[in-house]
């Protein structure tokens, strides 16, 4: 993952972008980001969501859509941008494998912005045994997402 990581940073640097992200429910890996050296000259902000207080708080209010889906990894991509003017915020939620019972599959929704418009929506159907192993997945397909919506 990290040479993943270092080719993000290098892309973003190369085209003199700066950026931010929000990671819900999971994608904790994003933040292995942070170990790069040079980070710091590409990556403003970086917020992990991860109770539904911590929603409301990000948002200035109660979120009136699921916590994962298009719409909300949307809101919250365009919200990041709004609040960091970073040339490109990503947003992820999810809802990976857990302890407790769950309706429904485990899958995630990653958003782009640019400029204010979002450019790029992406629900993604979980993949990986374990949660660990789904983190990784999301977060490896994130970063994928970002560079190629920065080489269109």
């Amino acid at each position: 993952m990290t040479d993943l990581f270092k080719e993000l940073l290098d892309v973003a640097e190369d085209f003199k972008i700066t950026m931010a992200f929000v990671a819900a429910g999971g994608a904790a890996d994003l933040f292995g980001l942070f170990r790069i050296p040079g980070c710091s000259r590409v990556m403003l902000e970086a917020t992990m969501l991860y109770g539904k207080s911590s929603f409301t708080s990000f948002l200035g209010s109660k979120p009136d859509s699921k916590f994962v889906s298009q719409q909300m990894a949307d809101l919250l991509s365009t919200k990041l941008q709004l609040k960091t003017k970073a040339d490109l915020c990503f947003a992820v939620t999810c809802a990976l494998q857990t302890d407790r019972q769950r309706r429904g599959r485990d899958h995630a929704f990653i958003s782009i912005c640019r400029t204010g418009q979002v450019v790029k929506q992406t629900p993604v159907d979980i993949q990986g045994e374990g949660r660990a192993e789904q983190d990784a997945y999301i977060s490896r397909l994130t970063i994928r997402e970002v560079l190629a919506s920065i080489n269109e």
